[in-house]
């Protein structure tokens, strides 16, 4: 990065730095009950409008069977889908809908 001065050009500082893409982890239970909350915790940037989801594996990154937003707390509290079998937990950048990671979890 450089600082430099607009009339005549002159360099007046500078300095390297490192950019790095986002990433985030979430460590949901094992297992849960069929429609029972349970929680996650989940390391990442934690955006405004970023959520944690769980879908089926099927589903793309932006779609799920229900969510709750990050700012809502670490862990953060989510409601099991109504119906059996397994599915991912997944953590959603809010801007573009990037998924940014996911595990497995089974509702039984």
């Amino acid at each position: 990065m450089r600082y430099i001065l607009g009339h005549g050009s002159k360099l007046l500082a500078k300095t390297t730095i490192e950019i790095k893409a986002v990433s985030a982890k979430v460590q949901p239970p094992a297992s849960a009950a069929v429609n029972a909350e349970f929680e996650v915790e989940w390391q990442g940037p934690g955006y405004k409008s970023d959520y944690i989801s769980i879908a089926r594996p099927d589903q793309r990154p932006s779609s799920y069977v229900t969510y709750t937003y990050t700012s809502r707390g670490n862990p953060v509290k989510i409601k099991a889908p109504r119906e059996p079998g397994t599915y991912e937990v997944r953590y959603i950048l809010g801007q573009g809908g990037k998924l940014l990671d996911k595990a497995k979890i089974t509702i039984k």
